[in-house]
């Protein structure tokens, strides 16, 4: 029974985080030159998708509740993992 309680919760919580994270870039994004913001908006703008794909598969994650699939467990926490990394590699870009 932990999962249909701590699994969804530990997921949306990392994603809020995330989401911050996203946030954040869109406003450096904000302060770049005219020539590289078009390039990084570009970027946030997947980041954005990527994270209402998240967020989509943490609510069918959720509404299955303990019936939800090993596949529907692992693709919620790949779409995760792949925004992360998304994430990380766009704040690089801004260090």
């Amino acid at each position: 029974m932990w999962r249909k309680k701590t699994l969804p919760e530990k997921l949306e919580s990392q994603l809020r985080k995330l989401s911050d994270r996203i946030d954040d870039l869109a406003d450096r994004v904000k302060d770049t030159r005219k020539d590289a913001h078009k390039e990084y908006i570009g970027g946030v703008e997947r980041l954005r998708a990527g994270r209402t794909a998240a967020g989509e598969k943490i609510k069918e994650l959720r509404e299955a509740g303990e019936k939800a699939s090993k596949d529907l467990r692992k693709g919620t926490k790949k779409a995760l993992r792949d925004l992360k990394k998304g994430v990380k590699k766009a704040a690089r870009r801004f260090k």
